[in-house]
């Protein structure tokens, strides 16, 4: 039966160091201690033998798409020869990665807006350069926010996942592509724990509601809240 420890990314080394501190254990090889990138990796059961690309080589090719493209461009033409959008457009396609949108998504958008509005003109700039740039490091370059979109549908295939135990601590969010994943191992797996920070007198545990956006617990009872309502859409046993 493995044991899964779901922890943020620069929380896993802290997590290793304090499960091996308790005396009761003196090792483990069941367990294994992972952030949702080492989840990813552990999911594609590849080894990765291209680079993965880092922030200045994204940039780099996006600045280079600008320019190719700047004759098709809508919006961005006048500064497509610009560094400082090459930066700020490679910032926009890792978020929406990072928020689990495609190009087929901003498609879906274009058709909802005023044709020949500025808006209209602005993501299809973005739509273009984004698909652009997923052809451009295709078998080249490993873009991690990409590979995590890829990570939900791994999980449905692996079968050690239905035997496993999973834990998930130290969240106090998750970005969109996190909660499809979690709620993906959460069908999967055997059983599952999250641990969340909050005030229990604050929130009712059973039907909860965000009673004060600005809180200080907020960012935790949003997320007990989507949690608690996918966990209810799914119809799994929930143990508060």
């Amino acid at each position: 039966e493995p044991l899964i420890l779901l922890v943020p990314e620069q929380a896993t080394y802290q997590a290793e160091r304090a499960v091996l501190s308790d005396n009761r254990v003196g090792g483990y090889n069941r367990l294994s201690v992972l952030s949702f990138n080492r989840l990813q990796f552990l999911l594609s059961e590849r080894s990765y033998t291209r680079p993965e690309i880092s922030g200045i080589g994204r940039q780099m090719i996006i600045h280079d798409i600008l320019q190719k493209r700047a004759g098709e461009l809508k919006i961005l033409r006048p500064a497509s020869g610009h560094t400082g959008l090459g930066r700020q457009i490679a910032e926009t396609v890792t978020e929406l990665n990072k928020y689990a949108k495609t190009t087929q998504e901003l498609e879906e958008l274009l058709k909802k807006v005023e044709p020949e509005s500025f808006t209209a003109a602005k993501f299809a700039d973005i739509k273009l350069i984004m698909g652009d740039y997923q052809k451009a490091i295709e078998g080249r370059f490993m873009d991690s926010e990409i590979q995590m979109r890829q990570c939900r549908r791994q999980i449905k295939g692996k079968e050690w996942l239905k035997a496993a135990a999973l834990w998930v601590d130290g969240f106090a969010s998750f970005t969109a592509v996190e909660m499809e994943i979690l709620q993906e191992l959460l069908k999967t797996a055997k059983e599952a724990r999250i641990a969340i920070c909050l005030d229990p007198d604050r929130i009712d545990l059973r039907e909860p509601y965000l009673k004060d956006p600005d809180g200080l617990f907020s960012p935790t009872e949003q997320t007990y809240c989507d949690l608690v309502k996918f966990i209810a859409a799914s119809k799994s046993k929930l143990d508060k």
